[in-house]
């Protein structure tokens, strides 16, 4: 029998649900040694809890960051933030990244575009980006499957936010992304982590600590 008027949870529960989750994985990771023993059966980490409850402190710094506007103590929510990112990715080759890609399994957004062409780029996000001088729209923009496209490019052919259109096939100019067949999908990048350290030492007024630790940020970048 159908149900038509199914219970809907709520937010809170759900995330209370998710905390409790990720609890119950830190205290196992944290039982079951450094070793889980899944070898090349673990395709983000062979088999390397160590690595697993980093990932799983910085899940659980996601999570408070997403509610912290539910917290009796914000200020106390922001420190244990900065504490999680502290003891979970130390640099980008810990971060939650799967790269079991190549020329016969495709990541899944190059995928679904190449196979459907349901993503162009918005003339919305291209007039913010060129009226802040955003140098990245020089790398980014591509036509369909064909040649990289500079900012003021007569081929370059934008998606009308907004109005009215009929919704075509292999014209609209797209990102850069949807042409990388193997690119890797980030569950949780070290960049993440390091951006909700950052905001939460701006919440708590911290600026000298947070200067110092988008250096490092932008240091380890450069080098990755």
């Amino acid at each position: 029998i159908e149900n038509m008027t199914p219970a809907l949870d709520t937010q809170q529960s759900i995330y209370q649900s998710l905390m409790a989750t990720l609890e119950n994985a830190i205290a196992d990771l944290k039982a079951g040694g450094a070793n889980s023993g899944l070898g090349a059966f673990d395709y983000l980490y062979k088999g390397d809890n160590t690595k697993w409850l980093k990932f799983a402190y910085g899940l659980k710094a996601r999570l408070l960051m997403h509610t912290i506007f539910r917290a009796s103590d914000k200020n106390a929510v922001y420190s244990q933030i900065i504490q999680l990112a502290d003891i979970s990715f130390a640099d980008p080759s810990e971060q939650a990244e799967f790269n079991v890609y190549d020329s016969s399994n495709w990541n899944p957004t190059f995928d679904f575009q190449y196979s459907r062409d349901y993503f162009g780029f918005s003339k919305s996000m291209y007039n913010k980006m060129m009226a802040r001088n955003d140098k990245r729209i020089t790398r980014i923009l591509f036509e369909p499957y064909g040649y990289h496209l500079t900012p003021d490019s007569e081929d370059l052919i934008l998606v009308p936010n907004g109005e009215d259109f009929a919704p075509v096939q292999w014209v609209y100019s797209f990102d850069a992304f949807c042409m990388a067949m193997t690119a890797s999908t980030y569950l949780m990048s070290y960049y993440e982590l390091q951006f909700l350290k950052a905001e939460a030492l701006a919440r708590l007024g911290r600026d000298a600590e947070r200067s110092r630790s988008e250096e490092r940020r932008v240091g380890k970048e450069c080098r990755s």
